[in-house]
């Protein structure tokens, strides 16, 4: 965890090498379980591992420019987590065959 925290960028470890880490691989079991009985275990957004396209996905969002990643890190810190909770949940319910668009 502390090697993501790393200043520069070339010191932190990149999104394949976190997929693997035993951290993420570990992860505790009842909070899985709970997750996956709320949201079918379908993920959020990105985070879909099962989806085929998955990695291909983490490759281009990594691959994005810093200033890019800055900007929407901005525009994350001000929004509501309650809100956007709910816009997620509500976006769900909308996205019928699962496909996000």
């Amino acid at each position: 965890i502390q090697a993501t925290l790393a200043r520069f960028e070339i010191d932190r470890p990149t999104a394949i090498e976190l997929l693997h880490s035993p951290w993420l691989g570990d992860a505790c079991k009842p909070c899985k379980a709970a997750y996956d009985s709320m949201f079918g275990g379908r993920g959020w957004g990105l985070w879909s591992p099962q989806h085929p396209c998955f990695s291909d996905r983490l490759l281009r969002r990594a691959g994005r420019s810093w200033s890019y990643r800055t900007l929407c890190a901005f525009i994350g810190i001000g929004l509501d987590p309650d809100r956007i909770m709910r816009m997620r949940l509500l976006f769900r319910r909308m996205d019928t065959d699962g496909n996000g668009v």
